[in-house]
């Protein structure tokens, strides 16, 4: 059977699947348990249990529920508040300053959180109706409120970094730090979209406030933030000093997290227990598409369509960075209508094959993966963030909130060029620590 036969049956078989509403954890082991069948015959069933079970065993994957927890100690204490109200105070007098409080709140929990869904559906909740109030355009709105999810997969630490960088096979704490520049590179171009939208129409924003805010506030909405920066050094800290390991810097960023809502007199057995509830349910759901993600990969090994499609490559002779625009256009397409988990599960594994041939840097290439994956998701016709934004803000419209996403993701996009252009950006920290080292 050809490769290019093998390709379009089994992805087609998968995104089928997928399309008619079955999860995208029991999509791949559905297709994983045809292809095992076809392509290796019913003996090839032996070796599905010891594969799923590899899968999921490696060290490095520790950090994943380790990210969640941290993250979900943080909401369910709501402590993150403090960081709005802070922002909000040292921003003063500026026109839309809530906007620029939205963009800096959602820098701020990206560095916190790790999950981009998470900081949508909390910016959408807390800060969304105070946008509303003081008469602030409803699409820009939306459109800074989707930023911070853009920037929750970028900007360490990210949960989907470590899922990306286990199933590349990246190392985990490259790509978390080189996600940091081009995530604050992102923030700044979201600042200055609004910056110029509301220069060109200030219509679009109320009159400027009073700021009611002394320096004395300021600075004590400041001291009232500074437990957070344990956090961030017992994740970021630990692991740019060469301190510890990312997923090793994981688990210590959770119990930071646990010090802080301590400190903030916010842990008890309720935010314990929902955040450990949830943490788990992440997880498991996760863990599961990993394993259906290494099946399936394996698969398409076992089955000559790998190799078949590497040398096809090869004998194209593409130039890196063309391969390169090829690849991400592509991942930008399905990710229009594809869930972001699904995306990397299913592309990651392929892509770390294409491009280590063809001398591209896979630290700098996952990267851009990373910043790709939330322009997909805010774009029709399906966009999973859109949705997620929906659930946040129930009175908002579906064509109003997918207006503001091409809007976001029209930003997304020139950061995403411009990194590509400039690789330094991606991978001067990564290179700093290892040198380090």
């Amino acid at each position: 059977m050809e490769w290019y036969v093998v390709f379009l049956f089994v992805f087609g078989l998968l995104l089928g699947t997928m399309l008619s509403g079955v999860h995208v954890a029991f999509a791949l082991m559905a297709v994983n348990l045809v292809g095992v069948t076809i392509f290796i015959g019913p003996h090839g069933l032996n070796i599905v249990a010891g594969s799923m079970v590899d899968s999921i065993s490696g060290f490095a994957l520790i950090a994943i529920p380790m990210f969640y927890l941290m993250g979900e100690i943080l909401f369910q204490s709501r402590v993150v508040n403090l960081l709005f109200d802070m922002v909000g105070k040292w921003i003063g007098r500026v026109r839309g300053k809530h906007l620029y409080v939205a963009i800096g709140g959602g820098t701020g929990l990206a560095a916190l959180s790790g999950s981009g869904s998470a900081d949508t559906a909390l910016i959408g909740r807390t800060l969304y109706p105070v946008l509303a109030e003081k008469g602030y355009d409803q699409q820009l709105s939306y459109s800074v409120v989707l930023a911070g999810g853009a920037l929750g997969p970028i900007i360490p630490p990210s949960g989907l970094a470590v899922i990306l960088g286990g199933l590349a096979n990246v190392s985990v704490g490259a790509l978390l730090m080189a996600g940091l520049l081009p995530g604050v590179l992102l923030a700044v171009l979201f600042a200055l979209y609004v910056f110029i939208r509301v220069r060109l129409n200030p219509s679009l924003v109320p009159a400027v406030e009073l700021d009611k805010a002394s320096w004395r506030e300021r600075w004590t909405s400041l001291a009232k933030c500074l437990p957070f920066c344990v956090i961030i050094f017992m994740v970021l800290g630990f692991i740019l000093f060469g301190i510890s390991t990312a997923s090793e810097a994981a688990a210590t960023g959770a119990v930071g997290a646990m010090l802080v809502a301590a400190i903030y007199g916010r842990l008890d057995r309720s935010v314990l227990s929902r955040a450990l509830l949830a943490t788990a349910r992440l997880t498991s759901m996760v863990f599961i598409v990993i394993m259906g993600a290494v099946l399936f990969g394996q698969i398409l090994a076992l089955s000559g369509a790998e190799t078949s499609l590497n040398l096809w490559l090869q004998q194209l002779s593409l130039p890196p960075m063309v391969l390169a625009a090829v690849l991400l256009g592509l991942l930008l397409v399905l990710g229009t209508f594809i869930d972001t988990l699904a995306l990397i599960v299913l592309l990651a594994p392929l892509f770390s094959t294409l491009i280590v041939p063809a001398g591209i840097d896979p630290v700098w290439f996952f990267l851009l993966f990373l910043i790709t994956l939330p322009i997909g998701s805010m774009t029709p016709p399906v966009g999973s963030m859109i949705f997620v934004l929906k659930g946040a803000i129930p009175e908002s419209r579906i064509m109003d909130l997918y207006k503001a996403g091409l809007a976001t993701a029209g930003v997304s996009v020139i950061g995403l060029i411009i990194v590509f252009f400039f690789q330094d950006l991606a991978t001067v920290l990564p290179e700093y620590m290892f040198q380090k080292r």
